[in-house]
């Protein structure tokens, strides 16, 4: 399943950052290919399943779940940025 997220006519997650830092937090899947278990727990929390209603889910469905979490994490990073710079365009021109 693709949810074709675009920005600017590119797939969202390809779409640097203007205004980004790099925590150096990382976090290990474990298994090449796999949704990390923090990611996939944390994914479980947002969507407000209990962890029994998780582990009924089928692979794809929480795979989907995941999907979901991902991009809507690159929306909201890319609102805020695109927020950022606009506050720093109007400051600046204030300044004048």
């Amino acid at each position: 399943m693709d949810f074709d997220v675009r920005m600017r006519g590119e797939p969202i997650y390809l779409v640097p950052l203007s205004e980004s830092v790099r925590t150096g937090i990382t976090f290990d899947g474990g298994v090449p290919g796999c949704v990390p278990m923090f990611e996939e727990h944390d994914t479980r929390r947002e969507a407000g399943y209990t962890l029994a209603q998780w582990r009924a889910l089928t692979h794809q469905e929480r795979a989907l779940e995941v999907a979901y979490t991902r991009m809507k994490r690159y929306i909201d990073l890319h609102v805020q940025d695109v927020v950022q710079r606009d506050a720093k365009r109007k400051a600046k021109r204030n300044r004048k």
